[in-house]
Order: C-alpha cells, then sequence, then structure tokens
C-alpha cells in the first residue's frame, strides 16, 4: 500500500520461461515451462497517527475571600417632628439610630441639616421652596395656585422633606389644619385635568385607578366654575421611570397672584 494513500510500488516482473525444444522429424516441440511469478511489490506504510498533546496544567484554586469585618455605633439625632401652631416654630424629637463606626460625626451633622432644612417649612415668612420648576399655565401664570407639598414615606413613623408638588389653579381658597388631598401613591401613570381656561392639574400615581382617585381629591377644592367642560385624561407616562413611593401632604402654599410674586400669601402645615 502506499505512504498516505500514495499507490504502492510496481512488483517485478516474472523471469521469462526457458525455450521449449525442437520437435523431431516435423514433430511440433514440447512447450517451455513458465516462467516463475515475479516478486508482488512491498506494502505501502500506513500513516500513523500522531501523538496526542499533553494536557494542560490545571490551575491553582483561589484563594477563599475573607468577610470584612464592620462595626456599628448607636447615636442619638434629631429630626424635624412637626410645627408649633401658636409659635409657628419647629418641634423636633430625638431618634436612635444604627452608623458605622467612625462616622458618627458626620451622620450627625447630616442629620442636623436635614432637621434645620424641615424646621423651615413651619415659617410662612421665610420659606419659598415650594415654588415649582414650571407652573401649570406658561402665558397666564398670574392665575391663583395653591401648591400642595407631598413628602415620603420612609416607614416607622418618618418622612423624607416635603418635595414632592401638586399645583391646583383657581382653588376653593381656605385654610386646612387637614389636607384635603389623600396620600397616595406615586408611579408611572399620569393624570392630568385640563380646566376650562386650559389651566392644568398633573399628578404621576402608580396606577389608573390611584390617578383617578387623586385627582378626584383635587377637583373637590377647584372652583367649580372651572370644572365646567374639563377634560381629564390618564395613561402610562413615557421615558425616564418614575419613583414608586408612597407620599404624604405635610403642608400647602397659597399663591393668589401666580408667579407675579414667588413668596407664598400663607403656608398651612398638616397636623
Amino acid at each position: 500500500d502506499g505512504i498516505n494513500g500514495q499507490p504502492g510500488t510496481n512488483g517485478h516482473d516474472g523471469v521469462d520461461g526457458h525455450p521449449g525444444n525442437d520437435g523431431i522429424n516435423g514433430q511440433p516441440g514440447t512447450n517451455g515451462r513458465d516462467g516463475v511469478d515475479g516478486h508482488p511489490g512491498n506494502d505501502g506504510i500506513n500513516g500513523q497517527p500522531g501523538t496526542n498533546g499533553r494536557d494542560g496544567i490545571d490551575g491553582k484554586d483561589g484563594v477563599d475571600g475573607k468577610d470584612a469585618k464592620v462595626e456599628y455605633s448607636t447615636i442619638n439625632v434629631q429630626i424635624f417632628d412637626t410645627c408649633d401652631p401658636d409659635t409657628k416654630k419647629p418641634k423636633f424629637k430625638t431618634k436612635a439610630i444604627q452608623v458605622i463606626q467612625g462616622t458618627e460625626a458626620l451622620e450627625s451633622l447630616k442629620f442636623e441639616r436635614l432637621a434645620e432644612i424641615d424646621g423651615q417649612q413651619c415659617s410662612g415668612t421665610e420659606y419659598y421652596a415650594a415654588v415649582p420648576e414650571w407652573w401649570q399655565v406658561r402665558i397666564e401664570a398670574g392665575r391663583p395656585q395653591m401648591i400642595f407639598m407631598f413628602a415620603e414615606d420612609l416607614g416607622e413613623g418618618n418622612f423624607d422633606s416635603a418635595k414632592y408638588p401638586i399645583t391646583v389653579p383657581h382653588p376653593i381658597v381656605k385654610h386646612y389644619e387637614t389636607s384635603p388631598l389623600p396620600s397616595y401613591q406615586k408611579g408611572q401613570y399620569e393624570g392630568i385635568v385640563i380646566l376650562k381656561d386650559n389651566s392644568k392639574i398633573i399628578i404621576n400615581a402608580i396606577s389608573n385607578e390611584e390617578a383617578e382617585r387623586v385627582l378626584t381629591a383635587i377637583k373637590q377644592i377647584v372652583i367649580p366654575e372651572f370644572l365646567e367642560g374639563s377634560i381629564q385624561k390618564i395613561s402610562p407616562r413615557r421615558g425616564v421611570e418614575l419613583l414608586t413611593i408612597t407620599v404624604y401632604p405635610k403642608r400647602v402654599e397659597y399663591f393668589s397672584t401666580g408667579l407675579k410674586k414667588t413668596k407664598s400669601d400663607w403656608v398651612d402645615v398638616f397636623k
């Protein structure tokens, strides 16, 4: 056989046979002997498979990780509680919290600053943070509006600062000890009420039903004349996902001339 599929070499030719003897007196001579068969060709070398490569060296096992040891300590901090209805001064309460050791001073300072900011809402003359980033009616921004400020529920009776507004144009003007608007869950459903003069009420709630519930409460404090022929729409909001949190009304500020005066006429803090 041939090497690697090549044909093998040809066998040797056989040796010629001897000639026969001449015949006697015209008789045919005897046949010569057959020649010897030629030698068969050599077998070709079979292709042998290559030797297997050596196995790679196994990697070493990694070193087991070690848990970092974190030490905690407890500190007492002041947090905003409520406003004194008589003095209009903020009231604070003490809360024990756990912090990582070594951060006690920083955490105390942070809570002190937060309590100070939250306490400013008790002042009806110095606190202006309720002015929204834009007014619901841009061209006719002089329309009267109430801005209800909501705070996130942090659990265990604690709330974040009141920084989520709902703006109500053409409100029925009156003071409130308790909020006429309910707590609700914020989310991706946008509810809009377009009033008679194109003023808008806009909220973002967790569901169609939640938006409907809050809008119904809001319309109860709008001057009925402006609800005539109003349009209401609720639909999922596109774009950036909004926070899904529960918020509670904490205060309301009234702006009788809208954007013409960025300082509110008065502030009611809810009990």
